[in-house]
């Protein structure tokens, strides 16, 4: 039985940055802890060398305890190569030969090694592909002994946009990569730009945006950008390799977003959103028929940034023949790092276990009441300890008071799942407006609904207990009208919300919460938003929380097993 580390960061003693870097512990296929650096930082997806995330790991798991340690994307040395083969490959598919970026990647070689910290020198190190722990990431946590493994996101190691592979009898395989100069995530992220969001942060809230537009006018536009052809198992888009070359959109130079500038000009951001949403889902189901008739499995297990989109992951679930979807929970970069230990500890053990499902998500650090009595003594807060601590937070919320919600362990990936979250009455459809002002969040973005499992089929369609993406707000359903009718704040316009499923088991507090809310008001749904305000990451540490609070985020915090609210006749700080 092993002990592997996961370490995603580029080095430690150089600059360069990689995207929502972290770690996680593997021990006999089950993640025992896991955390990204921006929740220690405060930097959204920080790329930065995790430090912090590293010393907590090292606090809880010291390195006479470790075996190994896995690092996701190759080499320097290992990448070049496979760049100089990716780019002329895109060259003979498109004619679009990649020569400025072949020259930033010979200029990026020259970091040729990457350096662990001393602590870690005794230990065998693997530095793996980045699409093979995306891979292992999903199909190593997946329900199911056999099944297809899928992953796209915008470009792993500098050149691969995606794979196909598949899980047959516990043992993982690549069978297929995609051209990451034709990606669909690179096609999203430069949507993302032009509407002049964060690419790379926010395409989330392209997704949203789409439901309030109409695709039909800049649609025919868009299938000039990215197409893909049945059977090919690969994507083809001259425009997304000719940005890729200038960079622009990486580096901040804007001369490669003329193109789609020009394309553009003449439809609304909403028409853009809708009609690169309908592109997006246009060319990735036939890709997903072609991967399960390549694999012969009909089960799904996904992970890469591209499936942080809920609503492609809905229709997704909805092709004939598909017998099942499951989205590793932290499926961007942020859950590399999970995906490297669980693959080196096989590789090391020669295993061929089934897969080892998480149990919940609750993975990162957790706070004793002493530390959670000191952040608020440094805060100058009072609180009080209610004896029905429960029924008075149900009583708060029935009452359309809005309760952060700080308890146990942190969650891991990008969802809040109850510990970290912000929870609020669903009823009242103006509580949108109300939250995205008070959270500075922008106002179109949709919120979630959190669910006793109990009830869930009463108010999204075709849902089912099997449904393991639903636990973790990685898919959108079709709602029912009892869900429209009772519960209109976790609607998006488009008629669908994006879940969190909560049983007993997976979290008791939460489940009791929604529980004796439904008790007072018969409706057994919440609105589950992460605690943050905008552009922050989700809170880690009660003094995360404490700031959050005294900058009007909620009104009452639950923190522990104590009742934080505003002294009265005092204001929260601004």
């Amino acid at each position: 039985m092993k002990t592997i580390l996961g370490l995603h960061g580029f080095s430690a003693n150089k600059p360069r940055l990689l995207h929502d870097t972290g770690v996680s512990v593997i021990r006999d296929g089950k993640v025992l802890f896991a955390i990204n650096e921006e929740r220690l930082s405060r930097v959204k997806t920080d790329g930065a060398f995790p430090w912090r995330s590293l010393a907590q790991a090292l606090e809880r798991f010291p390195t006479e305890r470790l075996d190994g340690v896995a690092c996701p994307d190759g080499t320097p040395l290992w990448q070049l190569f496979e760049i100089f083969r990716w780019t002329e490959r895109a060259r003979r598919a498109s004619g679009v030969f990649m020569g400025r970026y072949l020259l930033d990647s010979l200029v990026r070689t020259m970091d040729v090694r990457r350096v662990l910290p001393p602590a870690l020198d005794h230990l065998p190190v693997r530095f793996l592909e980045h699409h093979l722990c995306h891979a292992a990431s999903a199909a190593l946590t997946s329900p199911w002994p056999s099944c297809t493994v899928v992953t796209i996101d915008g470009m792993g190691d500098y050149c691969v946009g995606g794979t196909v592979g598949v899980l047959d009898a516990g043992r993982l395989r690549i069978l297929h990569r995609t051209n990451g100069f034709f990606s669909p995530g690179i096609f999203y992220m430069i949507v993302t730009d032009h509407l002049g969001f964060k690419p790379g942060r926010h395409e989330g809230k392209i997704t949203g945006l789409a439901g309030f537009g109409d695709p039909s006018r800049a649609y025919p536009s868009m299938e000039k950008i990215l197409w893909y052809l049945p059977g090919d198992l690969d994507f083809r888009g001259p425009p997304i390799a000719r940005a890729i070359n200038e960079c622009s959109f990486v580096k901040g130079k804007k001369g490669a977003l003329n193109y789609f500038k020009k394309e553009w000009a003449d439809f609304t951001r909403e028409e853009i959103a809708a009609a690169a949403q309908k592109r997006l889902v246009d060319v990735m189901l036939p890709f997903i028929r072609d991967a399960v008739a390549l694999t012969g499995y009909r089960r799904l297990a996904l992970a890469g940034g591209v499936f942080a989109n809920v609503a492609l992951n809905h229709r997704i679930a909805e092709l004939p023949g598909i017998n099942g979807v499951y989205v590793h929970p932290n499926m961007g970069d942020g859950g590399l790092a999970t995906g490297a230990a669980l693959w080196m500890e096989r590789e090391m053990d020669g295993s061929t276990a089934p897969p080892n499902p998480y149990s919940n998500m609750y993975l990162g650090p957790d706070f004793c009441d002493a530390e959670i009595q000191l952040a608020l003594a440094e805060a100058g807060l009072q609180y009080s300890q209610p004896a029905d601590l429960v029924g008075d937070i149900a009583k708060a919320l029935d009452e359309e008071r809005i309760v952060g919600h700080f308890h146990g362990a942190m969650e891991y990936g990008p969802r809040a799942l109850g510990n970290r979250s912000i929870l609020a009455s669903a009823r009242d459809v103006t509580l949108n407006n109300r939250l995205n002002t008070r959270l500075r969040r922008t106002e179109f973005m949709p919120f979630a609904p959190i669910i006793q499992e109990e009830h869930a089929k009463d108010y999204l369609e075709g849902w089912d207990t099997s449904h393991q993406a639903s636990r973790y707000m990685t898919i959108t359903y079709r709602v029912t009208e009892r869900c429209r009718r009772e519960v209109p704040a976790v609607v998006h316009v488009d008629g669908t919300a994006r879940p969190q499923v909560v049983s007993k088991a997976d979290n008791e507090r939460v489940w009791r919460i929604l529980d004796a809310y439904r008790q007072r008001t018969g409706i057994p749904v919440l609105v589950n938003t992460s605690f943050n305000l905008h552009e922050e990451p989700i809170i880690c540490s009660p003094g995360d929380a404490v700031r959050a609070f005294r900058q009007g985020a909620v009104d009452v915090l639950i923190i522990g097993n104590k009742w934080v609210e505003p002294v009265s006749g005092c204001s929260s700080e601004a």
